[in-house]
């Protein structure tokens, strides 16, 4: 099933509080699995990079997982772990040759929509000639094509279980949607197989916006007041998503799931059902949540 930005627009608020929740690695452990098993394989085979797989496997979890950049889109994670792996001296020395991200920082640079779709556009000519029928491209795009079929034979990755305890019991008490900037074929993959697509009233996916956009969508017209809106999410874009709309956030810890989940099902949701979810306590578990990844990797890097 798909959905459009105007179903979205006209969903109608049956509570007075709205909980955006993000899918892959906060309900589901599913970043982690896809990383390993998909997108590190297939960019050693699009590239023929089998000489540096430790380390190419190492900067793509650093950058896609465990830094500050976690969450960030496909794209624009493969431009910045090309470029990491550009100064690891390893990789100098193998003599490997790394994928052309030329083309590829121009086509971010001009904004998007980033995709499959906004890269095939890109290649037809349609952001100008500069980028019409790139061969780096269409190597990149193979390799997110690649992708998204390696993804679709992934065995069903579980909910966390206190993510599950919440999603069931959120509804009484507020209006649950999906925020996500995973592809809908996937999220509906991932929700219907776990039998937990009935707890939430709409999948908003990459397909129809960003996540400020889905935010955007789903309070316009003042439905919802935005002291009342909650975002859900285990990366920082998820965070800043929150804040650029004006909306209270609340952090999924990578490494710490589970108990994140179990912090807000036993005490947090109360907080912000009842208005004392305050700047203070926001505000400390953002700072801890940020602390937890950082900002460079630990590896020596060349100049």
């Amino acid at each position: 099933m798909s959905y459009d930005k105007q179903q979205l627009i006209d969903l109608p608020a049956t509570k007075a509080h709205l909980v955006g929740i993000d899918s892959d690695g906060c309900v589901f452990d599913s970043m982690t699995a896809k990383q390993r098993l998909v997108f590190h394989p297939v960019v050693i085979e699009h590239w023929g990079l089998q000489a540096i797989e430790k380390e190419l496997r190492e900067t793509m979890e650093f950058v896609n997982l465990y830094s500050q950049t976690r969450g960030q889109d496909r794209f624009v994670c493969f431009d910045l772990s090309i470029d990491l792996l550009a100064k690891r001296p390893e990789v100098l020395e193998s003599g490997a040759i790394l994928p052309d991200t030329a083309d590829l920082k121009t086509w971010l640079a001009s904004g998007g929509p980033f995709g499959n779709n906004g890269l095939e556009a890109a290649i037809a000519g349609e952001k100008g000639d500069e980028l019409e029928d790139s061969a780096s491209l269409k190597k990149i795009l193979g390799w997110s094509l690649g992708v998204d079929e390696g993804v679709k034979q992934l065995e069903v990755i579980p909910p966390f279980p206190h993510a599950k305890i919440f999603l069931e019991q959120v509804g009484e008490l507020a209006d649950p949607i999906v925020v996500s900037s995973t592809p809908i074929a996937a999220l509906n993959h991932e929700w219907e197989s776990n039998r937990i697509r009935p707890h939430v009233k709409f999948i908003a996916a990459k397909e129809i916006g960003t996540k400020v956009e889905h935010l955007g969508m789903a309070t316009q017209g003042g439905k919802y007041a935005l002291d009342r809106v909650l975002m859900i999410g285990d990366a920082p874009k998820d965070m800043e998503s929150a804040e650029e709309v004006g909306v209270h956030f609340y952090p999924i810890n990578p490494g710490k799931e589970d108990a994140s989940w179990q912090r807000l099902h036993e005490g947090i949701f109360t907080k912000f059902l009842t208005g004392d979810y305050r700047v203070e306590l926001e505000q400390e578990l953002k700072d801890q949540f940020l602390a937890s990844m950082p900002a460079e990797p630990d590896w020596p890097q060349v100049d």
